[in-house]
Parts: structure tokens; sequence; C-alpha cells
């Protein structure tokens, strides 16, 4: 499932999963000025070339975030919508006129502060019928836009299994059948570790909701369909945990009309982060990425 580093950008996605369309997946970026985003494009992948054309360099299109950005997905209106993790916002970027907050909260809605450092959504995906799709994180379950509107119904696909709460849906994909896998770690929750209080299941799995486009607008989840198909997902190492990710600022860049949330990252004592912004294609490797100086 994972591609390093597990812990920073649109963190533990499936890329044992075959899809059907383009995945992005981000990784982490070093601090950079406006003017290294002029970078070489690496192509590691032929099946990259029909996508992005050979002229393709990275844009800065939205900047001045709180800390870090995940999740970015096109809408079929052709605006982008992107999670804003530490403000508990989904944002919106509209060609010509910028990037604007969406929807607040997006993630974590009760009436005391939240304790954790990561209270809004997260990864986000439309469904066949472009319907948009988040992973919960701190509000701790995966639901559906009806329509592209921040007070549009929202169904409930999944927010339990076996009577217990997830933990905090991360990422997510449909299949080609519409069915719906997503990843159930614990980094929304307050501690972020397995020992966490409000933890109520044992694992971090990754779980598939057959059938989830067709659930109709408004209706209960069918739980008792959804199942646990990896029991659990790696966990970082002590070494790995040393990196620590933060504004400088955060930053959204586009890659010939493909977009990827972008972080910057902090070298810290014994775990140096690699300074690249990946694009992945949907057998899981690295298609492209672009390399920045380190600070």
């Amino acid at each position: 499932m994972n591609t390093f580093p597990v812990r920073c950008g649109f963190r533990r996605t499936m890329t044992s999963i075959a899809i059907h369309r383009l995945f992005l997946l981000i990784v982490t970026v070093t601090a950079f000025t406006v003017s290294a985003l002029a970078q070489d494009i690496q192509k590691l992948d032929p099946a990259l070339e029909q996508l992005v054309g050979p002229d393709s360099k990275l844009e800065r299109i939205a900047t001045g975030f709180n800390k870090w950005t995940e999740g970015p997905v096109w809408t079929h209106e052709g605006t982008l919508l992107f999670a804003e993790i530490p403000a508990n916002n989904i944002d919106l970027w509209i060609p010509g006129t910028g990037a604007s907050v969406f929807m607040h909260p997006s993630g974590y809605t009760g009436a005391e502060p939240f304790k954790g450092p990561e209270p809004g959504s997260n990864g986000m995906t439309l469904d066949p019928d472009g319907r948009v799709t988040v992973a919960g994180h701190a509000r701790r379950n995966v639901w559906r836009m009806e329509s592209l509107d921040p007070k549009a119904q929202i169904t409930i696909l999944a927010d339990s299994y076996q009577g217990k709460k997830f933990n905090s849906p991360n990422d997510l994909v449909y299949k080609s059948d519409g069915s719906l896998y997503f990843t159930d770690p614990p980094y929304g929750l307050p501690t972020q570790e397995d020992n966490d209080p409000q933890k109520e299941l044992q694992v971090n799995g990754v779980y598939l909701i057959p059938g989830a486009r067709h659930q109709k607008p408004g209706t209960e989840p069918a739980r008792d369909q959804l199942q646990l198909v990896i029991k659990d997902l790696p966990r970082l190492t002590d070494r790995l945990r040393t990196a620590h990710c933060f504004s400088m600022p955060p930053t959204i860049v586009r890659l010939g009309g493909q977009t990827a949330s972008v972080w910057t990252t902090k070298e810290t004592s014994t775990a140096p982060v690699p300074a690249a912004c990946g694009l992945f294609l949907p057998k899981g490797n690295t298609s492209a990425q672009s390399k920045s100086p380190r600070p």
C-alpha cells in the first residue's frame, strides 16, 4: 500500500490496488522559492507522455495555507478542491479567481476544541458520477457530497466496522465497478497513536465498500457489506518519526494540468526526507518526479 515516505503527503495510499484512472499521490518537497518551481521533470514511466507534454513545467497556483494541504481532486466543473487539514477546511481553487474556503468544518465537528494536530478531512476523489467523496479523517467516516455545494446533502458511505468507529479514514479510491477502497490509520485521532483513548479498532486497515456508487442519497451505510481487505498497514519506524512537516509556506502546484498538493519538510537529526513531488499512475509506480534543492 505505502509509498515512501508513509508519514508525509497524500499519505498511506493503496498502491497495490489496480485502478483505472490517474491517481495522484503526494510525496514531500523541501523548502523552495518561486524560481525553484521551474524544475526538471524526470519522467520515469513512458506512459506519462500521454498525460503530460514534453515542455510541461511545475506552476504554483496557490500558497499561504495553514501548515499543509492534501487530497487534491479536479471536479467536472474544472475547479480544484483540496484539504487544508490543520484549518479543518476544504478549499476551492477556481482558475482565474484563486483559492478560498469551500467548507468549514470539513472534519471534526465536536463542541469541544479538537486536541490533535489534524482536525480536518483528508483525501478526496470523484465517484463515476462525478460526486466528490471524502475521507473524513477527524470526522471518522467516509462521506459523499451529492452536489458541488458546501451545503449539499451529505451521504455517509461508512462510519464503523463491526460496531466500532473507524480510526480516521485517510485516503480513498474507486474501482471501475463503483466499489470504494479506503485506508484507516490513526493519524486523525488526537494523539495519532495506536494507544489513543478514542481508538476503538485494533487494526489500521484497508476497507472495501462494495457498490458505494449506488448507495442512495441520504441513506444509512450498508455496514454489513463492508469488507476489511488488509488487516494492518505498515507503521513508521522511530527513525522516520523524527521528520516533521511544516509551513514554508504550503503550496499547490500544477504539472501539465495534473495537480498535486505539496508540503515542505524539515530535515531533523537522523531522518533526511527526499525532496520530490510525485505523480503516480494506476499500477502504482512513480511516473514522474520533480527535484528541489535542499535549503
